[in-house]
C-alpha cells in the first residue's frame, strides 16, 4: 500500500461538478491537488479505527495532535456510525448473554434442590435502546474533546455512488473484476465514504488518510490521497516533518552564534539544559490540558514524576520570558505554535497519564 501517484499524474475519474450536479467525464491533473508532502489533513476510514482501537499508543498520540489542533482529524459520518454501531453491538451482545443466562437460572430455579428455597431472582440490566444512547452520547463527547472533524454524507453523495456502481465501467471503489454483484454490493458503504474524500481533495486540502481497506486504499490512491495503513507510519511521517523543520532553522542560523568562544556562556548553557525538559513538560502539559488551574496543573505534572518544587520554578521562568500568562488561577500558553511543538514533545508522558485513567470504552 506504500505506492503513490507522482506529481501531475493524469488520473482519469469519474466526478461530479458540485454546481450543477451533472456527472462528466473529465481529466485531472492532481498535481494541484496532491498534498506537498506535509500532513496537514488525515482522513481516518472503519477499517483503521477498528483495527487501531481509540487506545492504541499511536492512535492516541494522532488524537492529541488533534486536540491541540497541530493535525485535523476526519472521518465521514458513515464511517464514524460503523464504528460506534460496532462498538454498540459488541457491548449489546454482553448484556444479551447476561440475559440469557440469567433466563436459564430463572426458569430451572424453582426446581433446584438449593435455589428453589431462596425468593425469586431479580435483574436490573440496560437494554439495547440503552445502549445505543450512551454510545451516540459517548463518541459524540469524544469527537469533540479530540477535535475530530465528522463529515456529514454530501446531498449529492448518493447518486454520485449511484452512477460508479451502475456506470457501463464500474468505478473505484468499487471492484470491476467483482462480477457478482453480491460482493460488489459489500463495497457500498465504502462509496459514500470515497465521496467525502473526493470533495475534501476538490476543496484543495492537503489529504492523507488512513486506511486498511484494500479496495478503498487503492481508490484513494487513484485520486492523489497519500495512503498510510497504521497509525505508526502517520507518527513517524510527521516526526520526520517536524525533524526536518527543526533542521531548516538551525541551518539559517549564523555558524559563529553555533561556535561560541565564550567559555563562561558555553557552561552555563550545558548548567541550563536540565531545566530545559522541565520547561517543556510545563508548557506541554498547559498547551494539551488547555489551560487547568495551578493545582490541577501541579496535580497532572506530580503524577507525571515532576514534583511541584521544579513545576513552578518551570512555569516562573516561561511566564518571566513571555512563554506563558499568569493569570493568578491559572497559566496560559501565549505562542500556540510553540505550545503545540510543546505536546508533541510531551505526548509520551501524556498517554501514560491518560492511561492511568479507568477506561471509558471508547
Amino acid at each position: 500500500m506504500g505506492a503513490e501517484l507522482a506529481q501531475g499524474d493524469a488520473v482519469k475519474i469519474r466526478v461530479t461538478d458540485g454546481r450543477h450536479g451533472d456527472p462528466s467525464r473529465r481529466t485531472r491533473k492532481f498535481g494541484r491537488y496532491m498534498s506537498d508532502g506535509n500532513i496537514r489533513t488525515l482522513f481516518v476510514d472503519t477499517s483503521s479505527l477498528r483495527h487501531a482501537g481509540f487506545r492504541n499508543p499511536d492512535f492516541q498520540k494522532l488524537l492529541l495532535r488533534s486536540k491541540a489542533r497541530s493535525l485535523r482529524m476526519v472521518v465521514s459520518e458513515i464511517a464514524w456510525e460503523e464504528w460506534r454501531t460496532y462498538m454498540r453491538d459488541t457491548e449489546c451482545e454482553k448484556a444479551r448473554a447476561i440475559r440469557r443466562l440469567f433466563s436459564d437460572l430463572q426458569g430451572t430455579a424453582p426446581s433446584n434442590r438449593i435455589l428453589g428455597r431462596l425468593p425469586p431472582p431479580a435483574l436490573a440490566l440496560w437494554n439495547d435502546e440503552d445502549i445505543d444512547s450512551a454510545s451516540k452520547a459517548a463518541m459524540a463527547e469524544h469527537a469533540a474533546h479530540h477535535g475530530i472533524e465528522i463529515i456529514p454524507i454530501g446531498t449529492d453523495h448518493h447518486e454520485r455512488a449511484w452512477r460508479r456502481y451502475f456506470g457501463v465501467k464500474v468505478e473505484p471503489p468499487f471492484n470491476p473484476a467483482a462480477r457478482d454483484r453480491e460482493n460488489r454490493r459489500k463495497d457500498i458503504p465504502d462509496s459514500w465514504i470515497f465521496e467525502v474524500a473526493v470533495d475534501l481533495i476538490a476543496d484543495g486540502r492537503q489529504l492523507s488518510a488512513l486506511c486498511r481497506d484494500d479496495n478503498l486504499a487503492a481508490a484513494l490512491l487513484g485520486i492523489g490521497i497519500r495512503v498510510f495503513r497504521e497509525p505508526s507510519e502517520v507518527i513517524a511521517e510527521l516526526e520526520r516533518q517536524e525533524f526536518s523543520a527543526a533542521e531548516e532553522v538551525a541551518q539559517v542560523e549564523p555558524a559563529a552564534a553555533a561556535q561560541s568562544a565564550d567559555p563562561l556562556a558555553t557552561a552555563l548553557s550545558r548548567a541550563l539544559d536540565g531545566f530545559r525538559d522541565h520547561e517543556r513538560k510545563v508548557l506541554g502539559f498547559i498547551g494539551h490540558f488547555g489551560g487547568p488551574s495551578k493545582d490541577e496543573l501541579w496535580g497532572l505534572l506530580l503524577r507525571a514524576g515532576t514534583t511541584p518544587e521544579v513545576a513552578k520554578n518551570a512555569a516562573e521562568r516561561l511566564t518571566f520570558a513571555g512563554v506563558v500568562r499568569d493569570t493568578g488561577n491559572h497559566y496560559l500558553a501565549v505562542d500556540r505554535h510553540l505550545a503545540q511543538l510543546a505536546i508533541a514533545s510531551v505526548e509520551e508522558d501524556i498517554i501514560r497519564l491518560l492511561n492511568q485513567e479507568p477506561p471509558n470504552g471508547v
